[in-house]
């Protein structure tokens, strides 16, 4: 379930030690998606960008303010793209 976004995090899928905050993140994505009334089928290739940026923004420790404000640019980007185009 998180192979995805171990694989957009560049996360090889042998690699464990990060599982357990990964799904915990997913599952935090994926309830920012149904507060904004946005569906959260993870078949969607949207509602994937949005769950893996997000794991990717909150898995990294310390990063650089200017990376962070363009990631979290891009997920608004996506929830306004999921919510006014559809999923």
């Amino acid at each position: 379930m998180i192979d995805y976004i171990k694989n957009y995090c560049g996360i090889p899928l042998a690699v464990t030690v990060y599982d357990e905050k990964l799904k915990l993140l997913r599952l935090t994505a994926l309830a920012h998606l149904t507060k904004n009334s946005i569906k959260t089928d993870e078949t969607s290739p949207l509602v994937q960008s949005y769950v893996a940026g997000y794991c990717r923004l909150y898995n990294i420790s310390e990063p650089s303010e200017q990376w962070r404000k363009a990631e979290e640019a891009r997920l608004e980007s996506l929830i306004e793209l999921m919510f006014y185009g559809g999923v």
